[in-house]
This record gives structure tokens, C-alpha cells and sequence, in this order.
């Protein structure tokens, strides 16, 4: 019977799916199998409300008395847990918002099941619990588990101070790890890795090359496009202020070069010669000429060429084009799909890679416009403005010489290796795959060089000083003396311009705008993740979106850290909200919100407990992880409304706090271990699974169960022994009319739809026994005039 209502509410649930039009998909395969479990976890109450009814009152309207009197914990436990599953719903990504949803339906459709078949059932077939007529005929399991919950149970109500104090000190430790949590959603880590599907990228990535695909798209806008040929208009039409600005435009062949030069430093830093993250990248600039020396008189003829050809970029997906004709360049990435790298740290270096390449093309315009400024004679419509100027960089040496310089370790094996203050641009650089500051500035410096290059500046030419002259200074290779010496100031103020590349003790800013015609600060060029704009952010001309899979599952990533934790605080929310309505004292009071918040207390010690421990041992939360908290807690706050059920009608009949928590014990702590070791092992099926969301569902069912079951039997009862147990209890009302011993009880509780009692006269009276005629139900039953239950003790 316990087994059929399971079965039969796995297979509504499903058929739920099938009648609203929605389809099944991978995470809401484990949808049936928890509403299973679910069932058979109320149905189990349910039978064992029934072994009660018949041992206290016979066979003879047991399932109606066992359905009287189970029937508001089980709702209020369904509800409950529907509510902790319906707080999924909230979540971006969409399989946990269907798995959310249809698991919350399912399981309120189980109570269809245990108020109707399951009573009859156990009215057309009893089972026989007629037979065991005391404790010692019952089964040799049911008894020793029974006796050592009533050992547990008594040692906690003795020692609940201590039990207490531990608990919070447990709560208290784990809970320091929620901080620590990290999340992965990298699509292969969702199988095992014996999986068919991950040798075969395995064998793909060893013999052909990457495979994540990563997107990188470079705009650039209309205002900063030099016109094709066939667009070009006569040069005689144009206004100065026309020419003035074609010299900062850029031609098509520029415009591939920014892209091979995104694309080359992308693969300088990640590629097979750095860090060896990325593959060979593709680009309208990998199917172009080579990229010729800026200063190389076939350039034209090759501008040319590419313009002819650009319609075949659009044909080829490599160039398109905006609604306000910005180009689109579009450059693919190909990432190692079984390298262990964090898809958010890496999008954030590769924004500390490409963003430099981004700000030379600024910092070119900076430098340009300052040597402009200071020839304020002539044609500004001309190029040749820039003729007889001079640009000084410090902070780099040419990058044109030849060098044996190698991409370095990544940024964060750096910091540990170098002793001394850490730079700022090597602050809070997260362990891993990082982009080397000194990587980022040499490539920086590349190509700015090559933007001042293509615009005729150029360094010595056979010991010739050029019509436009470009000197750099490296300060560890070619160190300066005095910085602020005279013959250093003379030989700063023979240039136009000097550009500062980064910090050092040689350049003194102060003193080399004191010297310098012009002076362009660029040590800001180095990004900084998380604290630096992109130019996209800043409204460039020219900018970068970086996106594809990579890009979507670091959002997604991002998301499932943040679903889950909404999706706990709306559980917590929404539960202890429902708690504090039930555990309401007086119908004059709508809510009890102590007691709804203490009651709440042993639901999150299983939450806090397993994944606070999951954070110190740095174990990632998957998507499969995420699903199991708001669940567990609505699980756990079925046990704690069981629980709670039986300690407070305990109190009702004058019980002693101590004495109403041992009732409660050999009341439902039986049927409480058969419903985790039931839906405990039910569920831990699923971690034979070679689909790893689906294996961390079960087995993290498994511990969250468990972790639950010592909160309800362990937690609750030392909380409910100590000062915070009488927010819990119901309020007694004393009538003046009756002996000074006794007092009425109100009805007002949490299970609201009781079973009467007799008055504790004579033997034993069960809380399931239906009073003789004439006696007061409980609502008006007799109890001893024992105020402690609601006192401090």
C-alpha cells in the first residue's frame, strides 16, 4: 500500500508534465523519483498514525481516527515542502524552474492519494497491527530503534544546554564556509569521466585541437572608417576640419590589423606558446596577405585588394555589419575543454589581455593630437603635420628589436613567487590561468608602436635621425642615472611628446611635465578586472563583446551561485512564514514569530551544516547541488511539523515540557528514521548515475536527509527543553469554574484538526483513543495545573 501511493503519485507527477505541454529534459528526470520518495515518506506517517489508532482503539475505525489526526501534519508538511521546491521557480535557469515548479504540483498531488486510497486500503486490507498488542511482540528492528530513541531522547532532554551549545558551535563552524562556495557549470564536468562522450573529447582534443568555442566580436564605428576607393570623395570637396580628421581614421587593412592584432595577443598569452589554454584562433585576418611592416610601400595595394574582397568576409561570417554601419570583426577562440579553467576568471583575463590592445588605438589619438598641437602653423588637413616631430616612450624598450623574452607563468604564480609589495595591477589576481602584468605591457607597447609606426614615426635609420623620430627607454635595461638631473630635463624637452608607459622610481612625473613640451600618461593602460571599465562600458569607437559558450556559461555560473541563494532565503522566507501562523498561541494572535523562527532553526541546520563543509573542502556546487537545498529544507520541516504535533498535544494534556518531548519521541522518531533511511537510499540510486547533476542530486539527498534527521531528533528537542522550547508551547487557559488542579486547553494549535481525548483517570489512554460518549474531546480535555511548560525552566 505505502509502496502503490509512491508509484502512483511518480507517475502523476510525470503525466503532469506531459498534460500541461511541456517536455522532460535531463534535471527533471529526477522529478518522479523524489515525488516518489516524497509519498512514501507521508504515507509512512499515515500507517504509522494507524498502527497508533489501532493499538489505542482497535481495529474498528483505525483509519478514520489515523486520518483525523494525521491528516493536518501531513498537508501542512506537503505544503511545505511544495513551497521549499516552488522557491526554485525564481531561478534564471530554466530546468530548475521546471523542475521547481512540476515537483511542487507533484507533490500536493500526493495528498490526494494518502486521504483517500491509503485509508481505504488500510480499511480493506488491514495489516495486522491488531495482533501486536504491546511492545514485546513487535518486530526485534522496530523495538531496538524505538528504545534507542528513547535513550537519545532522555539524554538530550538532560543534557539540552550542552546539546544545544554544540549544535549552534557546529552551525556556527560550517556556516563560515558558506562563504567559500564555488560554482561550476562547465557542460563536461556534467559526466563522469569514464563517460563515452568525454573520452571522445579527450581523443578529439589530443589529435585535432580545442573545442569550447568562444567568441570575440571587435567594433568599429562609423566615424573612425577611412571610406573605401569607390566611396572616397574628392579630396578638393573636403573641409579642413574633414582632413583633419581622415588622419585618425582607419583603412580596411588597419582595420583586419586591429584584428590580428586582438587575435595575436590572445594567443600570445593563452595560445600553445603561453599558457596553453587556447588553440589557434580564426579571423578575417587569418585568411588576409601577412601583415606587412607599417612602413612597407605595398600596403596600398593590399588595402586595396582587401576592399575588393570584403563582400567575401561578409560571405564567409568573418565581418558584418550594424544597424548604424559599425563593423563587426569577428574572431573565434577555441578553449581546451578538459583543462581545469574557471570560465569567469578566464573571461575577466582575457578583458585583461584584449582591453590594452583597445586602449592603444586611444592612446595613439592622444599622442598624435599632442604632437599635433604643438605645430600650430600649417595644413592640420595634411599629414604631413607630424613631419620633423619627435615621440619619447618610457617604460619599454622597442618592441620591434628581437627578443627572447617568452610569455610568462601566470599572474597569480607570480605574486607568490615575488617577494615585496605587489603591484597593483597583481592585486586580487585569483589563482589559476591569469594574464602576467608584463605579458600585458609588452603587448601594450607592441601595438602602440605599430599604430605610431603606420603614421611614419620610426626609430634611428643608420644612425639618421627621421623625419619622424620615436625613442623608447626601458628603465632595467638602460637605467637613468639622476632623474632629476639638468642634462635629463634638456634631453625631455627636445621631444613633442613623452608617454609614460608604467611606474618607476626613474620617471618622475612632476619633474617630466616640468621638462616635456607634451606629456601622455598611460600607465592606466594596464587593465584591471572588476575595477577598470571596458571600452564597451566607456563608449569607445572601438570595442570588444566578448561572447559564445564560454561568455554563457560563466552567466550561467554566476546565476546558479545566485538561484541558489534565493532560492534558500525565499524557502526560508516562505516556511517560517507558515510556521509562525501554525505555531500561533491565540486566535487574538495571527502570528507567533519567535516560534516560527526557532522552529526554523533545526530545517536550515542541515542546509548550513553539508554545504558549509562543502565550502571548506572546496567542493564546486554543480547544478545538480544547487536543487538539493530548498528541497532538504522543505523535507526537514515535514519531521519538524511531526514532531512538533505530538509535543504539543503533550502539553495540552498537562505534560511536563521533558515529558511532552519523550511522547513525541516514541511517537514519531520511528516513523521519522524509516522516512530517511527510506527516501535517503531512494534517492542515492541516482548517484550510480554517469550524469553527474543527476549524481550529486542523490547523493547530497542522502547526507541532506540525514543531516536532517539529527536536526529534528537531536536539535529540536534540546531547543525545545531549553528557554526557547516556550515559544513553542501552546498557551493554557485556566478556567475559574474547575478544580484548582485542572484547567482547560485550548484548541487553538498547530494541529487544529484533533482527535478527542479522555481524561487521565484510570490506565492508559492513548493520544489516538476516540473519547467514550459524554467525556470532552480535547479541546475541553483536563490537565494537571503544571505551568512550567510554558515558563522558563
Amino acid at each position: 500500500m505505502v509502496f502503490m501511493v509512491g508509484g502512483i503519485s511518480a507517475i502523476t507527477s510525470l503525466s503532469i508534465v506531459w498534460w500541461t505541454g511541456s517536455s522532460v529534459d535531463a534535471i527533471l528526470m529526477s522529478m518522479p523519483s523524489l515525488v516518489y520518495v516524497l509519498g512514501l515518506s507521508g504515507a509512512i506517517h499515515i500507517v504509522n498514525y494507524y498502527r497508533d489508532a489501532v493499538h489505542d482503539g482497535g481495529l474498528v475505525g483505525a483509519p478514520e481516527r489515523a486520518l483525523k489526526h494525521g491528516w493536518v501534519p501531513c498537508t501542512l508538511a506537503a505544503f511545505t515542502t511544495a513551497l521549499g521546491l516552488l522557491s526554485l521557480y525564481q531561478s534564471n535557469i530554466f530546468p530548475i524552474r521546471k523542475f521547481g515548479l512540476f515537483s511542487a504540483i507533484g507533490v500536493m498531488a500526493t495528498l490526494a492519494l494518502l486521504f483517500t486510497y491509503l485509508p481505504s486500503a488500510l480499511q480493506i486490507w488491514p495489516p495486522g497491527y491488531e495482533k501486536d498488542g504491546d511492545a514485546a511482540s513487535e518486530s526485534a528492528l522496530r523495538h531496538r530503534v524505538h528504545a534507542l530513541w528513547q535513550w537519545i531522547g532522555a539524554w538530550v532532554v538532560d543534557h539540552h544546554w550542552w546539546v544545544t551549545c554544540t549544535c549552534a558551535a557546529v552551525m556556527l563552524a560550517a556556516g563560515l564556509g558558506l562563504s567559500k562556495l564555488n560554482t561550476s557549470i562547465q557542460l563536461l564536468k556534467l559526466f563522469d569521466q569514464d563517460a563515452k562522450i568525454i573520452r571522445d573529447y579527450r581523443w578529439l582534443e589530443t589529435h585535432v585541437g580545442k573545442l569550447v568555442p568562444m567568441e570575440l566580436v571587435v567594433s568599429v564605428d562609423k566615424e573612425h572608417q577611412y571610406p573605401f576607393a569607390d566611396q572616397r570623395e574628392d579630396a578638393a570637396s573636403l573641409t579642413e576640419q574633414q582632413r583633419s580628421h581622415e588622419k585618425y581614421e582607419y583603412s580596411f587593412l588597419e582595420r583586419v590589423e586591429l584584428v590580428a592584432h586582438v587575435q595575436n595577443a590572445v594567443e600570445y598569452v593563452f595560445g600553445e606558446e603561453g599558457q596553453g589554454i587556447v588553440g589557434k584562433a580564426l579571423s578575417a585576418a587569418t585568411f588576409s596577405p601577412p601583415i606587412r611592416d607599417p612602413l612597407d610601400g605595398q600596403r596600398a595595394t593590399i588595402n586595396r585588394k582587401l576592399e575588393q574582397n570584403r563582400h567575401r568576409f561578409v560571405q564567409d561570417n568573418y565581418l558584418a555589419h550594424d544597424d548604424d554601419q559599425s563593423e563587426l570583426w569577428r574572431i573565434s577562440v577555441r578553449l581546451g575543454a578538459l583543462n581545469d579553467v574557471d570560465y569567469g576568471q578566464f573571461v575577466a583575463q582575457l578583458k585583461r589581455v584584449v582591453e590594452p590592445v583597445l586602449s592603444a588605438y586611444d592612446y595613439r589619438d592622444r599622442i598624435l593630437r599632442a604632437v599635433e598641437q604643438q605645430q600650430p602653423d600649417g595644413d592640420h588637413g595634411s599629414s604631413t603635420i607630424w613631419n620633423g616631430t619627435r615621440i619619447a616612450i618610457l617604460g619599454s624598450a622597442d618592441p620591434r628589436k628581437p627578443t627572447s623574452e617568452k610569455p610568462g607563468k601566470p599572474a597569480a604564480q607570480t605574486a607568490k613567487v615575488d617577494s615585496g609589495k605587489v603591484a597593483e595591477d597583481q592585486q586580487d589576481v585569483p589563482a589559476g590561468h591569469s594574464a602576467n602584468p608584463d605579458d600585458v605591457r609588452r603587448v601594450f607597447a607592441k601595438v602602440l608602436g605599430d599604430l605610431l609606426r603606420a603614421k611614419g614615426f620610426q626609430g634611428l635609420k643608420r644612425r639618421r635621425m627621421p623625419k619622424r623620430y620615436i625613442a623608447w627607454n626601458d628603465p632595467e635595461k638602460s637605467p637613468i642615472s639622476d632623474p632629476k638631473s639638468d642634462q635629463w630635463g634638456k634631453m625631455l624637452s627636445q621631444f613633442d611628446c613623452v608617454v609614460v608607459l608604467r611606474d618607476d622610481p626613474a620617471y618622475d612625473l612632476d619633474f617630466i611635465k616640468k621638462h616635456a613640451k607634451a606629456v601622455v600618461d598611460a600607465r592606466q593602460a594596464i587593465f584591471i578586472p572588476g575595477k577598470d571599465l571596458t571600452a564597451k562600458k566607456k563608449g569607445r569607437p572601438i570595442e570588444v563583446t566578448y561572447t559564445g559558450v564560454v561568455p554563457i556559461v560563466y552567466k550561467a555560473q554566476r546565476t546558479l551561485l545566485h538561484s541558489l541563494i534565493n532560492s534558500i532565503g525565499w524557502a526560508f522566507v516562505m516556511i517560517a512564514a507558515v510556521m509562525m501562523v501554525l505555531l500561533r498561541s491565540r486566535a487574538t494572535r495571527p502570528f507567533n514569530v519567535a516560534g516560527g523562527l526557532v522552529s526554523m532553526l533545526p530545517n536550515v541546520f542541515p542546509v548550513i551544516l553539508i554545504f558549509g563543509i562543502m565550502g571548506h573542502l572546496d567542493i564546486l556546487v554543480d547544478i545538480g547541488t544547487m536543487m538539493t537545498a530548498s528541497v532538504a529544507m522543505g523535507v526537514a520541516v515535514d519531521d519538524t511539523i511531526h514532531f512538533l504535533t505530538w509535543f504539543r498535544d503533550g502539553i495540552r494534556q498537562g505534560l511536563h515540557r521533558h515529558d511532552a518531548i519523550k511522547k513525541a519521541y516514541s511517537h514519531v522518531a520511528w516513523a521519522m528514521t524509516q522516512t530517511t533511511i527510506i527516501g535517503g537510499l531512494g534517492l542515492a540510486v541516482f548517484s550510480l548515475s554517469t550524469f553527474t547533476p543527476t549524481q550529486r542530486f542523490g547523493t547530497m539527498m542522502l547526507t541532506l536527509l540525514a543531516a536532517a534527521l539529527i536536526g529534528d531528533l537531536i536539535m529540536l528537542p534540546a531547543l525545545l527543553a531549553g528557554p526557547l522550547g516556550k515559544f513553542l508551547c501552546p498557551k493554557v487557559d485556566r478556567n475559574p469554574g474547575t478544580d484548582p488542579t485542572e484547567s482547560e486547553v485550548s484548541a487553538k494549535s498547530l494541529d487544529s484538526g484533533e482527535v478527542g481525548r479522555a481524561p487521565a483517570e484510570k490506565g492508559r489512554v492513548g493520544p489516538m483513543h476516540e473519547p467514550p460518549s459524554g467525556v470532552a474531546s480535547r479541546s475541553s480535555a483536563w490537565v494537571r495545573n503544571d505551568p512550567s511548560h510554558d515558563q522558563r525552566d
